[in-house]
Formats: C-alpha cells, structure tokens, sequence
C-alpha cells in the first residue's frame, strides 16, 4: 500500500512503524495494521527526606500508562532495588497483575498481562533504610523503575523513570552517671559508679567516644565495660587505671563497637 508524501503525492512506499505512528486511529488499518503501544512509567515519591534507621520510610508508586494507539501485550515492569536500601513490600494497587521480589536480581518483578490503550496501573513498593546508610552525613541514593511489553514501542524514551531519595542521618547520643549517695573516707570502701552511653536516634552513631574524668582522692581499682549492640554482649575488666586507659584507648578503642 502506498502513503501520501509531503506534497499530497502518492511516494509509492510501503508505510513504516514510524510512518503509522503519525497517523490517527481510524488510519491504522489503512496503514497495514500495525500495532502501536506506547508504555510510559512515573516513580511517585517520597519527595522529602528520609531518615537512616526508619524501616518502610521509603515508599514509591510506579504508574504505568499505555499511550500508544494499540493494546501491549504482556507487561512488564521492573522496579530496582539498589544498597543500601532493603526491600519490605510490594502491592499491586491498581489493574490485573501480579508482583514477586527477587533477591538474587534485587528487584521487583510485575507482570499485568495485557494493558489497553489509554489504560493505567500501578503498584506500590516499600524499602527500609538501615541505621547505618550513608554514614556520617547521608546523601543521596538513586534507583529507577521501567516497563516493557514485545508489542512495538516507538518511544523508548518514556520506558524508564529514576528517582533520587534524600536520606538524612540523625543519631542522639546521651550519657548518664550515678553513683551510691556516699562512702566513708577511709574505710576501704569502694565507691561505684555506673555510666550509661546510649544512642535514642534512629540512625547509627560513628565512633563514639566517652570521657569520664577521675576527680581526686578518687583512684581507679577495676571498671567493667557491657555492650549490648550485638546479641552476644562482651564486656572487659580492668584491674586499675593505667590498665584502664590503655586498653579502653589505646589498644581496643571503643569496647563494643564503633557505632551506636
């Protein structure tokens, strides 16, 4: 079949998908019945900052649209997980499909069969953002989400969407000391002081350091250090304070870890 040229003459070629793109829809029988989709993908938030240590603080809504003149076939959509975020959730919001994680490819996997011209679906995906992401200042992390279908796309364009999430780092580091009311001077009495370090932010603090000053005539006899950050707690005696102050500083940092 021929198509009109530019000037209203016959060109005496057989029309191209590109050609038929241009037409409208009462023409695209007349053109050879070519079938023409245009798949296009939108990632809907979170448009604010999210902050390292809050599970589920990052969600997104992927719409996928059909704005071609034919229906696609076999939809696909593929939602990147990227690190440092982990994965939680995923729900089909809108129209027929069905969504999977998959953890060897790190990521999310849709399909919704056939979508109509003009037709629209969506699907919602949460991720974590650990307490320990982008230490000590956070950043930004990006991640992009696409659609495909084997039914001609002549805008490719369109296919993929990327998404930048702002994380932000906040760690609340305190410390409290208490001690018995009093001791007799003299007496061979040990005073004990207890002194608690804790971290009440949702994001993990880095290299975490604490000073406890020794006031006179107190003298350090030994000093027990838990940790309870890993499921197993350490803790470590020190017989005095030179022992103290060198293996606490200088040879093991800080006891537990290096973060809170």
């Amino acid at each position: 079949m021929a198509v009109a040229g530019g000037d209203g003459g016959d060109t005496g070629q057989e029309p191209t998908a590109a050609d038929a793109f241009d037409l409208d829809r009462g023409e695209i029988a007349a053109a050879g019945g070519v079938a023409l989709a245009d798949l296009t993908i939108d990632i809907q938030g979170p448009s604010g900052n999210v902050l390292a240590g809050q599970q589920n603080n990052a969600t997104n809504i992927m719409r996928v649209t059909n704005l071609g003149f034919s229906d696609a076939a076999n939809v696909v959509s593929v939602f990147q997980v990227v690190r440092p975020l982990t994965f939680t959730g995923v729900q089909v919001l809108s129209g027929n499909g069905t969504c999977n994680f998959v953890a060897a490819r790190s990521e999310v996997q849709c399909q919704f069969g056939t979508l109509a011209s003009g037709a629209s679906v969506s699907y919602l995906v949460n991720q974590g953002v650990p307490a320990n992401a982008l230490l000590p200042s956070g950043g930004t992390i990006r991640y992009n989400a696409s659609v495909s279908s084997p039914t001609f796309d002549p805008n490719l364009n369109n296919n993929v969407d990327e998404h930048s999430l702002q994380v932000t780092v906040q760690s609340d580091v305190s410390v409290t000391k208490g001690s018995i009311p009093f001791v007799v001077a003299g007496s061979g009495n040990l005073q004990l002081f207890t002194i608690v370090i804790d971290n009440a932010g949702p994001s993990t603090a880095q290299n975490v350091l604490m000073t406890d000053t020794i006031p006179a005539p107190f003298v350090l006899r030994s000093a027990s250090i838990e940790c309870n950050v890993t499921p197993q707690n350490r803790r470590r005696r020190f017989t005095n304070e030179a022992d103290f102050w060198h293996n606490f500083h200088a040879r093991e940092g800080p006891p537990c870890t290096s973060a809170l």
